[in-house]
């Protein structure tokens, strides 16, 4: 092994046809790398890369966000043109994968109804379901497709003419993880078909625990859980509100009884990410992020079970993740993340609104709530600090 120069931060590396180069996202940009020399050089602007591929006519194409369409660049840099086109903002075109002919190619389709790969041939500039999955497929010659299916990589002969499935599908690997978060399948397969996988990992479980002022831990007699994100205790401290994950990347929301260790998840089972979650006022219910259907909404989770309120719907193309509830329990607040940039603002809803409006604009990055004022860190130390009431924001160095 021998590391790149300037390559920290790459993601979603790919080879060139001729294995010489190789292109990554870093710094929201698409790059290569030619390992002659060591140089890298900047391709295209990539804000949020989502995996890309190398053709053998001098083109890569790529998806330059977690949504929208693909676009395609000379492998010599350059302005990049779209070249499939999404139904909804949301609608995400993700993990492509260049044919040997150097111009069809497979890719992944998320957010849709009708989530799979996709075949795209630019002769006629139309797309066509190859095969309806959970990740994607890698394409091996001279014509298969590897792909996951419940804990197995399949194979499936694939017919390059027609861009279609044949013959049927037999497992080749038992036990394989893929993201359903990322629709990426941690596998690779060489020419000379050795097949190089991942195998399911479980995610790291935690303890939960009383701190005391002086930080002294006490374990609390519940089994370890695969928590995501924070911990929201209730005002009485007998319960904890969590975001828990999947060996797939899904996440769902639960609720512990720190007295009887009793966990009850809630939510829809059949929804796969639901997450960011908080104490409603009351606290009789438990607010969470929840995806469905390309859109995310802020949904009401009675704590004993049944189907959950809807309190927001998202716009297509935004991700969105609450912080806080005002004390008074009539404000929300929570980000608004266009999923193109990954660039978000704070917003704030009032119960008694139809519409959030925005608290304030601009590059957030990290943020913190308390009470009725909001502070983000914009980059370095500097914080500014928010009226949620007022909504004009100030600077202050920390």
């Amino acid at each position: 092994f021998r590391a790149l120069a300037d390559t920290a931060g790459a993601i979603y590396p790919f080879w060139s046809p001729d294995c010489k180069s190789i292109a990554f996202f870093a710094d929201r940009k698409l790059k290569r790398v030619d390992l002659a020399d060591g140089i890298v050089r900047v391709l295209c602007e990539a804000p949020v890369g989502r995996g890309g591929s190398w053709g053998s006519k001098g083109t890569i194409v790529f998806a330059p966000s977690s949504g929208g369409g693909l676009s395609i660049v000379s492998d010599a840099g350059g302005v990049p043109s779209p070249i499939t086109t999404s139904a909804t903002l949301g609608e995400s075109h993700r993990a492509p994968q260049m044919l040997p002919d150097g111009q069809r190619f497979l890719y992944y389709v998320q957010n849709s109804p009708t989530n799979g790969v996709y075949a795209f041939d630019p002769s006629t500039k139309q797309s066509r379901l190859v095969l309806r999955s959970l990740a994607e497929a890698l394409f091996i010659e001279p014509g298969f497709l590897v792909f996951a299916r419940d804990e197995n990589l399949m194979l499936q002969p694939f017919d390059l003419q027609r861009l279609e499935l044949t013959g049927s599908a037999r497992p080749i690997a038992a036990g394989a993880h893929y993201s359903k978060q990322r629709a990426f399948i941690n596998a690779g397969i060489s020419a000379r078909g050795l097949l190089i996988y991942q195998l399911v990992i479980q995610p790291t479980r935690s303890k939960l625990a009383w701190m005391g002022r002086k930080g002294e831990r006490t374990p609390i007699p519940v089994e370890p859980i695969a928590i995501r994100d924070v911990a929201r205790l209730s005002k009485d401290a007998h319960r904890v509100a969590l975001t828990v994950v999947g060996s797939r990347d899904e996440e769902s929301v639960m609720m512990v009884d720190l007295e009887r260790g009793i966990k009850t998840s809630l939510g829809d089972p059949t929804t796969t990410f639901t997450y960011s979650v908080l104490w409603a006022p009351g606290e009789q219910g438990i607010i969470g992020a929840e995806f469905r259907d390309g859109k995310q909404s802020f949904v009401n989770f009675p704590i004993g079970g049944g189907v959950g309120t809807r309190l927001m719907e998202g716009e297509s193309g935004f991700e969105y993740e609450g912080s806080s509830i005002t004390p008074d329990g009539k404000t929300l607040i929570f980000t608004q993340t266009p999923m193109r940039d990954k660039s978000g603002d704070i917003m704030i809803r009032i119960q008694t609104r139809t519409r959030a409006r925005p608290a304030c604009l601009g590059g957030l990055r990290f943020w913190r709530i308390c009470g009725m004022i909001v502070g983000l860190l914009q980059g370095g130390r500097r914080w500014k600090w928010l009226s949620v009431r007022a909504g004009i924001p100030r600077s202050s160095e920390n």
